[in-house]
């Protein structure tokens, strides 16, 4: 798969099943931190999923306004709007 995000060692089915959270109290220090790895690999992999699709839905949205007669929208092209559409919800 191209271009596409590395799967996480640990898929978010496994974390959210009750097992995973059992007997944390018994559990090796070694283990504990692969299982905080495990979480903040997928913490990233679905923040990048919702950033990819949030850009997406603000370009469908601007042309949209576009289509609606929104004048700021219809002198520039979609290409030249790109990066203001794209920084809506940046955290800079």
């Amino acid at each position: 798969m191209s271009g596409s995000h590395p799967r996480p060692v640990a898929v978010l089915s496994d974390v959210l099943a009750p097992a995973y959270l059992n007997d944390l109290a018994q559990l090796e220090l070694a283990e504990l931190r692969e299982r905080r790895t495990h979480c903040a690999l997928i913490e990233s992999s679905v923040s990048y999923e919702r950033q990819l699709i949030q850009g997406r839905f603000d370009i469908v949205c601007d042309e949209l306004n576009r289509r609606a007669g929104d004048v700021s929208a219809c002198n520039t092209s979609l290409v030249e709007r790109l990066p203001e559409i794209l920084t809506l919800h940046s955290h800079g």
